[in-house]
């Protein structure tokens, strides 16, 4: 009998693990910035530093981007996507599957100033083939 009421309950948390409602593309608001350095590891109090538009040609260039969604809903996944300008030449494309847990959620991408080179430049990100939001920025 024990092993039944144990079953049972191990059961109904599994059901009600997976009716938590999932959040709508729609209800995910997200910040982007650009930086020169960006904090990698998990636990990380200090995210971001350099945060600006101009950058050396020595720096690396980090776009990062910061998910928000009511932590009651279960994230989702989301295909991110960066395209990298000088001018209106598509010069990289790079992106990769994010599985967003909770929130906030950060991800990012990056490239350095050597292999874009000095000039004006700009990063466009896609999220699930949807332009997002462009950054525009310098290499010096």
């Amino acid at each position: 009998m024990r092993l039944v009421a144990k079953c049972s309950s191990i059961l109904s948390l599994v059901l009600l693990a997976s009716c938590v409602a999932t959040v709508a593309p729609e209800d995910v608001k997200y910040q982007h910035y650009l930086a020169k350095h960006v904090d990698l590891s998990k636990k990380a109090e200090s995210l971001v530093s350099g945060i600006g538009n101009e950058f050396g040609i020595e720096d690396r260039i980090y776009v990062l981007s910061i998910a928000n969604w009511d932590p009651e809903l279960k994230g989702e996944k989301v295909e991110a996507r960066w395209d990298w300008y000088t001018g209106d030449e598509l010069r990289y494309t790079h992106g990769r599957d994010i599985l967003m847990k909770e929130p906030p959620h950060r991800f990012w991408g990056r490239k350095s100033g050597v292999e874009l080179g000095k000039g004006e430049h700009r990063v466009v990100i896609y999220l699930d083939d949807k332009k997002e939001e462009e950054l525009h920025f310098s290499v010096k």
